[in-house]
């Protein structure tokens, strides 16, 4: 796309909007569709919007409304087709178009005049900025594409961090518990100390090499 400079006898001369200059064989722009983009007396724009899924049906309706409201305010109406006639398209058109696997979509359809490209843009970018404040103050979220992926054998992961730490707490509180019992029972199963043993040892035999053996 850009602006025609020169038309040669075997070629023309079009500088493209990124500035360098492009030289098209006339055999080529005979045989290829050729846009005209400076005679259109409008531009059509489709905008979609998407809404997490937690968005409810009357908070559906309320974004619609509120999109409906946008597209007649009078800061932006002046330049978005409103009637609809033979030579000029439909007016704006809002639909819930689609529930789709990450998020619930709203699209617009209006059609801008005049066609040019850089009032289309300033316009495009003042709608953007309102539908954002309106959708913010209404309390309205939007979706982006997200993908969770659970490993199979694999431990999902905490929420909070704080959960870790109070699992671990739970943990040494527990052991801290258990340990007196255990040496307890230890205590109950142990014999009678090494030395008594020995001393009890020594008794029998002394009587048992009395006088009687003598």
């Amino acid at each position: 796309m850009g602006v025609v400079e020169h038309i040669g006898f075997r070629a023309t001369t079009i500088r493209s909007l990124e500035g360098p200059v492009l030289h098209v064989p006339n055999a080529k722009i005979v045989s290829d569709p050729v846009k005209n983009v400076s005679a259109r007396n409008f531009i059509r724009r489709k905008l979609e919007i998407a809404l997490v899924y937690e968005t409810t049906a009357e908070q559906i309706q309320q974004a619609m409304d509120i999109l409906r409201e946008l597209t007649e305010s009078e800061d932006l109406r002046e330049a978005i087709q409103h009637e609809e006639s033979d030579e000029q398209p439909a007016p704006p058109r809002i639909y819930f178009d689609e529930l789709a696997s990450d998020h619930l979509r709203l699209v617009v359809y209006y059609w801008h005049k005049p066609g040019d490209w850089w009032q289309y843009k300033d316009h495009a970018s003042r709608l953007n900025l309102q539908i954002l404040m309106r959708f913010k103050d209404a309390g309205l979220r939007f979706a982006f594409p997200t993908q969770t992926v659970h490993l199979a054998g694999s431990t999902p992961p905490r929420q909070r961090e704080g959960e870790v730490q109070d699992d671990k707490h739970a943990n040494n509180s527990e052991s801290k518990r258990n340990e007196p019992a255990a040496s307890s029972k230890t205590d109950e199963v142990k014999g009678p100390p090494e030395h008594e043993a020995e001393d009890h040892v020594e008794e029998g035999e002394s009587d048992d090499g009395g006088d009687d053996g003598r």
